[in-house]
């Protein structure tokens, strides 16, 4: 039974955001503080020190930390977004026992590129690769991985640690593995993930796109075995999923590593990281300068969508 992997405080959670998701989707109750602030807890870790955000991991060794603040539309959002980024990186204790990774929105950025934004890009990826943090870029939806991927090859070319995160529904996916495999200079970090923009796009470019969830799950299984055969081999590669029925699928990649978003996959962590395979905790992380209401937004179409996990695991829990 799915509900066995979760403690009573996770399956509240997965409940409860389920039903408030779809409340929020149709603009309900979205300006309630009280509903915002709900909602807020269970998927933002909010950070006042570092040392809070390295006492609230304790027992979860590998984690990739995401500041909230994407589609940033003003100039001073995405400087402010950057030097966010900038004071995170300064401040992680490098030790033996954490395992860092840092998730980028270039959504937060890349529209209003410039040589001033360029230079905070490159000391951030320079502040992380002094300490071997890894920047992994999240894509986001099409139009934004289509601007920044240039952007992005600059950085392979140069050397810097870090990575890319392919939407398992777009079928042109192994055309930009491909690309990133000409650029790179060192391992590169490759994620997977399922439907993270599947509703902003599908309006748009469904026939761009795998529309069901046993396409998507086989293209992603597919381009992981393209990265092992075909491609070269410095590759790091993650799946970011809490489909127990995806996740059997993948078991025998024995060095793929299994990502799960804080809160609602720390029991999933803890189950399979006993079982010897390699896992990460995807986290949040709100440091006060932006509104989290595009990121909560995103996340409540995201699992209420075909793809979405909480459809499945919450009528599991139920039975």
């Amino acid at each position: 039974m799915i509900s066995k992997f979760y403690t009573g405080f996770e399956r509240l959670q997965v409940l409860s955001i389920r039903k408030l998701g779809y409340k929020l989707l149709k603009n309900e109750l979205f300006q309630n503080r009280f509903i915002k602030e709900f909602l807020k807890a269970y998927y933002i870790l909010s950070v006042d020190s570092i040392k809070f955000l390295l006492d609230r991991l304790r027992g979860f060794r590998n984690v990739i930390v995401d500041v909230i603040g994407e589609y940033s539309k003003k100039y001073i959002e995405a400087e402010e977004y950057l030097r966010a980024n900038i004071k995170l990186v300064n401040n992680l204790p490098i030790n033996s026992f954490f395992k860092y990774q840092l998730a980028l929105k270039p959504s937060a950025f890349c529209w209003i590129f410039d040589t001033k934004i360029e230079s905070q890009l490159n000391l951030l990826l320079k502040l992380a690769n002094e300490k071997g943090i890894p920047v992994v870029f999240d894509a986001e939806d099409y139009e934004t991985n289509q601007k920044f991927k240039n952007i992005f090859f600059k950085f392979l070319n140069l050397g810097y640690l870090v990575g890319w995160v392919v939407q398992g529904y777009w079928r042109n996916a192994n055309q930009l593995l491909e690309e990133i495999d000409k650029n790179k200079r060192r391992t590169v970090f490759i994620r997977f993930v399922k439907g993270a923009y599947f509703n902003r796009e599908i309006g748009r470019r469904s026939g761009e796109m795998y529309l069901t969830v046993p396409e998507v799950e086989e293209n992603i299984f597919n381009l992981i075995q393209n990265l092992k055969k075909s491609l070269s081999s410095d590759y790091e590669v993650a799946v970011g999923t809490h489909r127990l029925s995806f996740i059997d699928s993948l078991i025998n990649f024995s060095d793929i590593e299994l990502q799960f978003l804080y809160g609602l996959g720390n029991g999933l962590y803890k189950y399979f990281e006993n079982r010897g395979m390699r896992c990460r905790l995807y986290i949040p992380v709100d440091l006060g300068s932006f509104d989290p209401t595009l990121y909560l937004l995103r996340r409540a179409q995201e699992n209420s969508d075909p793809f979405g996990f909480l459809n499945e695991l919450s009528e599991k829990i139920l039975d």
